[in-house]
């Protein structure tokens, strides 16, 4: 290894030993960007066991091995897991096994342009796209990023949010592409993650009158002046919601 990938690679992990210094196994601990999760609700799926002397140590290689969003850390043993994710389908970790995982904040701010949006309960990463777009190119413009989809708007608080993120980037007159379409089967809307609109969602998301397939309107968008949505023509080209899924 030549001199300048040693020194690169020494200042690289004195950078994230530094980071990650203030992490603790403490029951309430909480850094700038990792949580522990006392009660987990699912098991892990680990993508790495090593040993590491401390809390710390074990998120640095974690970052750097396997760029895990959770580690979990065993003082007593030191055996660090980098986690890939997490399964409901599977046992939470022992008691033992300390889980940690990156902040919300954190997760949204590795992704130049994304911001945490929050109402009531509910915080969504969402960036607004800088320009014009069909909806087929909006959804290939938000796929570029790691999870990236156009938004799931699957509620009416995440309509205040839209409307909040609409009004900051003077958006309030015209129609913002959100992730739901029924380009596949007429009538049947279908969410960016692949699941089915409800009729109470339409019921409640979708502004009077609509949806009407007028032109056939496939895709659609947010008004912003109605806090509602409306089926729109899939070639117009309109700014964009791009959302990056958080982990709780």
């Amino acid at each position: 290894m030549s001199l300048f990938l040693r020194s690169l690679a020494y200042v690289t992990y004195a950078f994230l030993s530094v980071l990650f210094t203030s992490l603790v196994s403490g029951t309430t601990t909480r850094t700038r960007n990792f949580d522990r999760i006392v009660s987990p609700s699912g098991g892990i799926v680990s993508s790495g066991v090593y040993t590491a002397p401390s809390v710390s140590a074990c998120c640095v290689r974690c970052l750097s091995r396997h760029t895990s969003s959770y580690v979990t850390y065993n003082k007593s043993t030191r055996s660090c897991k980098c986690v890939s994710g997490l399964s409901r389908l599977l046992p939470p970790p022992p008691s033992s096994d300390l889980l940690y995982g990156h902040t919300l904040g954190s997760q949204c701010e590795v992704f130049p342009g994304f911001d945490v949006f929050r109402f009531n309960d509910l915080n969504v990463c969402l960036m607004m796209g800088a320009d014009k777009k069909t909806y087929v190119q909006a959804v290939a413009e938000c796929a570029l990023f790691s999870n990236g989809r156009l938004f799931i708007g699957n509620t009416t608080d995440k309509q205040q949010v839209l409307a909040t993120v609409a009004e900051k980037h003077n958006v309030t007159t015209t129609c913002i592409w959100v992730g739901l379409d029924d380009r596949m089967k007429e009538g049947e809307f279908v969410w960016s993650d692949g699941h089915i609109a409800t009729e109470e969602e339409k019921l409640q998301l979708f502004k009077e009158g609509q949806p009407d397939n007028a032109n056939n309107a496939d895709c659609v968008c947010f008004y912003p002046q109605y806090v509602a949505y409306s089926d729109g023509w899939c070639g117009y080209r309109l700014r964009y919601i791009c959302e990056i899924p958080l982990i709780y």
